[in-house]
This record gives structure tokens, sequence and C-alpha cells, in this order.
């Protein structure tokens, strides 16, 4: 009877490991992509750059911290391969810092122009001829 329970576990763990995965596994070829963010030539303190697929690209829109300027999309797996539409929001680092989060809180107030992020026209096309690009955006008013 023991050897039947150890079975058992052995195949309940190698379930959830498989639906869990260890790691950024799916069906998308990924390449990692990192930078710089700057506006007005100085660091984004803190926010947010968003990598959303294009029409004719499939995939998982790709979300990262933006912290004193520099990104990295190693935590979410990397950008699928394909065109993506590219939002970029920042926020000033103390009001970030002391903001009241969850419903109905106030959101943190944008210091990018509509023009990168919500209006953006920002595009990049990710193909495989790298498995890491570094992709900087010097933003201006």
């Amino acid at each position: 009877m023991p050897q039947f329970k150890t079975q058992i576990l052995l195949i309940t763990a190698a379930g959830i490991s498989a639906l869990t995965g260890c790691g950024q596994h799916d069906q998308w070829e990924r390449v990692v992509v990192s930078g710089m963010v700057t506006y007005n030539g100085q660091p984004v303190e803190k926010g947010q750059i968003r990598f959303i697929p294009a029409e004719g690209t499939s995939g998982p829109i790709t979300v990262d911290p933006i912290d004193l300027g520099k990104y990295d999309t190693k935590n979410t797996g990397g950008v699928p391969v394909g065109t993506h539409r590219i939002e970029i929001v920042g926020y000033n680092a103390k009001e970030y810092a002391t903001a009241s989060t969850g419903p109905g809180a106030p959101p943190v107030r944008q210091l990018l122009p509509k023009k990168y992020n919500s209006q953006t026209e920002l595009k990049e096309t990710i193909d495989l001829s790298q498995t890491e690009k570094t992709l900087d955006f010097n933003l201006m008013p």
C-alpha cells in the first residue's frame, strides 16, 4: 500500500508541474527584450511598458515594470515574435510609492503624453534573429 501512495503522489506532482510549468513555456516563440526609457533626457523613474500584439500577430500582451529607466522582459518570458504596438506609462516615483491602491483608488498621475501610451504609434517587430534584443526609447514632449 505505501508504494501505491507514492505512485499517486508522484503522478499528482507531475500533473501539477505540467499545469504550472517551470517558467514561460507556451506555444509562442519569444525574445527577451530590455532597454532604457527616458523622457526629455531623464530616465523614467517608475512606469510600465506594454508590448501589445498588432493585427496579424498572435500571443499575449507582455507587460513589465520600468524602474529608474530600465525594463526587462525576462520575468514574463520575453515578447512573442511578431509586430507589437508599444505603450509606455510613466509616474513620479514619490507619488507612485504613496499612491492608494485597490478598487475606487484614484489613478496615479501619468507623466508621459498620450502619444506614448493610450494613443501610441510606437511599433516594433520582434523576430528570431536574436535571442535577446535591446530596445531603448528616448521620448520627447
